[in-house]
């Protein structure tokens, strides 16, 4: 048992990390890695878990991945186009990045916000398993070149664009988030910090005094014993005082939350990006975390704050935790939009290359965001082609 133990170990140890993608990385932008085995990889302190493939969001850009403190692999920060080419690269194409179509399938649509193109040589059907991530990724808004793109997407891509030659390509119409977002910061208000509720409280302490003043009425006119009252009175208190416990325990909220909504709407989609916020309003505050959540950070030398996917991330007082999901999915009807802009800071990372463009801002007050009213400014981008 003690040699299948240390067998079963040394494989893990020996398991391979590689980026089907490329090594290449950009801020914000998620990247895929593989492993043949379960295993857990170290970005910079930040901890992800592989098994097969997963993507994980690199803290910094450059970054190195360790696994079990030795390093797998280096990934570089992409700074000139990168194009993502699936089949034989053409002759004389610079910064193209070889895909294999297994990458692709079962992973994120978002770990391809790394290319700005994606080119295709080979002949595609439209059903092959990896042809839906890119198909995801052309309606959020990339771009994607193939022979037969216009059969592949004839209602005008949604937020892609498609085209037969490279040169007919636009650049690239949204913008990546970053995970390094000050400016979102900036925008969290103050919240009050919360006592623990009170209104049960009293409920609880008004009716273990009636109680209390029913039995002793009781024993005043002869109708119970000393030793009843006395055990009616322990029962009185041991009881409000557990569910008192119970009661306060269960109103008490010490996470304030909110949300900050980006929408890049045409052509019947729309690419949701939120920013979900959580702030400490009071004791033992943490926050929940999805795991397809992309951590925000302040700044880009910060303590690592977050061990991994399905884990709750302690809040600390004066604390704020920011997580980026984003979503494709069908355009709602644009709701009304308030007068006036969103702040300068945020408005610069976030503003579409391209297109029309329609914004608004407007205060929010979540359900636990204290007795202020007021947590975050929650801003809604609308775009229209």
């Amino acid at each position: 048992m003690r040699a299948l133990l240390l067998l079963v170990l040394a494989s893990a140890a020996a398991a391979e990390v590689d980026a089907p993608l490329g090594r290449f990385a950009r801020p914000g932008v998620p990247v895929l890695l593989r492993s043949d085995r379960p295993v857990v990889v170290d970005l910079d302190g930040w901890t992800f878990r592989v098994e097969g493939t997963a993507p994980v969001f690199p803290p910094t850009v450059p970054c190195i991945v360790r696994v079990d403190g030795d390093e797998a692999l280096r990934l570089s920060g992409a700074t000139d186009p990168l194009t993502g080419v699936i089949g034989d690269i053409p002759p004389g194409l610079s910064g193209a990045v070889p895909i294999g179509p297994a990458a692709l399938a079962g992973g994120s649509w978002r770990a391809l916000d790394l290319f700005d193109r994606i080119l295709a040589t080979v002949p595609v059907r439209g059903d092959e398993p990896w042809f839906r991530e890119v198909a995801q990724w052309v309606l959020a808004g990339g771009s994607f070149a193939a022979e037969d793109a216009r059969r592949l997407f004839p209602d005008g891509t949604g937020l892609g664009a498609a085209a037969d030659r490279l040169e007919d390509l636009p650049p690239p119409r949204i913008p990546a988030p970053g995970n390094v977002r000050p400016d979102v910061y900036a925008l969290v208000q103050e919240t009050a910090r919360r006592s623990p509720p009170l209104r049960a409280a009293r409920w609880i302490v008004l009716g273990a005094a009636l109680a209390c003043a029913l039995q002793i009425l009781l024993s005043m006119r002869g109708r119970m014993r000393a030793a009843t009252l006395a055990l009616g009175l322990l029962a009185v208190a041991l009881l409000g005082a557990g569910t008192g416990l119970l009661r306060t325990r269960a109103d008490y909220t010490p996470l304030a939350r909110g949300r900050i909504e980006v929408s890049w709407s045409s052509g019947g989609v729309e690419r949701l990006r939120t920013y979900l916020v959580y702030r400490e309003a009071g004791p033992g505050a943490a926050a929940p975390h999805m795991p397809d959540a992309l951590p925000v950070l302040f700044g880009s030398n910060r303590t690592p704050w977050w061990r991994g996917p399905g884990e709750e991330v302690s809040v600390g007082e004066g604390m704020i935790r920011i997580f980026l999901v984003e979503e494709v999915r069908k355009a709602p009807e644009p709701p009304p939009l308030p007068s006036g802009e969103p702040p300068d800071g945020f408005w610069v990372r976030e503003r579409p290359l391209r297109g029309g463009i329609r914004a608004g801002s407007t205060p929010v007050s979540p359900p636990d965001a204290g007795p202020d009213g007021s947590l975050i400014l929650a801003v809604r981008t609308l775009v229209q082609d």
